[in-house]
């Protein structure tokens, strides 16, 4: 009785224990999480108006923070090229509206005319939407919807990694491609937005309704933000944010349906907004769509290929010892020398 009193008594501490280790391991994974977080956040740094020295700055944080918590080798390099990716083209961005290719303000008009029939859907949502000075529920989650476009791209990027690796350097490719042919485009075809258009007189007046209703909560917020996205005025053709969503949705569906039919719809809100805020047309996320898939075949077939590549030599191996003896000779079996 007195022994089976000491055993229950040295199994008491074992709940507490395992509580312990259970929140130790939250609390790990949280400031993990923290700490990529703040990689990801550094990266906006080189969105801003900043002297040279800020993009390095940003860059060894970023990676210092990632190495500190994914570690070296594979976990690592996939990152590594993400960030040093985006903060090349960030830069790159801003300066697509100085090689000295005219912006372009008619062929979007055309084409929005030509597939809805003489109508410019821009035009017609805030005509029946939108009254100056008045911020509505639709406004508010237009432009919420609209600014999500900033850090989604790379909380998605986290998600996946966490989720699945090897997939991490299947939406690693196909989201930087999907900067850099979007890039190609705006430096090839810089195309004013809508709202560009109706303050030159090339449409009639479009109201920029994320100016309008920033300008109600403060006159500097809208300046401040502008600074953060590091946006160009000309790089309307194709629309990243539209681009950019349709890479989310289709990651997204490779995990399953259902979080593949909520990137869909969030992509679809993202439409929406683009063009009754007046920052893009139709053709615009048209053309988006085409770039996200056109890098999204382009990421698949590279990641199918190394996922192929990397299978081969497991498969390889099957049936085979672990160590292999060579080929007995004649002598080792009849006790004669080898003829």
């Amino acid at each position: 009785m007195l022994t089976t009193d000491k055993r229950n008594s040295k199994a008491c501490p074992e709940p507490v224990t395992t509580g312990r280790r259970f929140w130790q391991v939250v609390v790990i994974h949280f400031l993990r999480a923290l700490v990529l977080l703040a990689a990801v956040a550094s990266l906006a740094a080189v969105r801003y108006d900043v002297p040279p020295y800020v993009y390095p700055i940003a860059v060894v944080v970023s990676l210092t923070a990632i190495y500190v918590t994914a570690g070296q080798g594979s976990h690592f390099r996939p990152w590594a090229v993400y960030i040093l990716g985006f903060v090349l083209f960030a830069h790159l961005r801003t300066l697509a509206d100085e090689t000295g290719n005219p912006a372009r303000f008619q062929y979007a008009i055309d084409l929005e005319k030509m597939l809805f029939a003489g109508v410019v859907p821009t035009l017609w949502l805030q005509d029946h939407l939108y009254e100056l000075g008045k911020t509505g529920a639709l406004e508010v989650y237009s432009l919420a919807t609209y600014l999500t476009y900033y850090p989604t791209a790379h909380l998605v990027a986290l998600a996946v990694w966490r989720l699945n690796p090897s997939r991490f350097r299947l939406y690693v490719a196909a989201i930087l491609a999907t900067f850099y042919l979007g890039l190609t485009v705006s430096y090839v075809i810089p195309t004013a937005p809508p709202w560009l258009a109706g303050q030159t007189g090339d449409l009639p007046h479009v109201f920029r309704i994320l100016k309008d209703v920033t300008d109600q909560v403060s006159p500097e917020a809208y300046q401040r933000g502008y600074e953060v996205a590091g946006t160009n005025d000309v790089a309307a053709m194709p629309s990243l944010h539209m681009a950019v969503t349709f890479v989310i949705a289709f990651i997204a569906w490779r995990f399953h349906p259902l979080a593949g039919l909520v990137a869909l719809l969030y992509a679809a809100s993202m439409g929406f907004a683009l063009v009754y805020l007046g920052e893009h047309y139709v053709v615009d996320l048209l053309a988006g769509l085409l770039t996200a898939a056109i890098a999204w075949k382009l990421a698949d077939w590279w990641w199918q290929r190394r996922q192929a590549r990397a299978s081969r030599p497991a498969a390889a191996q099957v049936g085979r010892p672990l160590f292999p003896m060579p080929p007995a000779s004649v002598s080792d079996l009849t006790g004669q020398p080898d003829p």
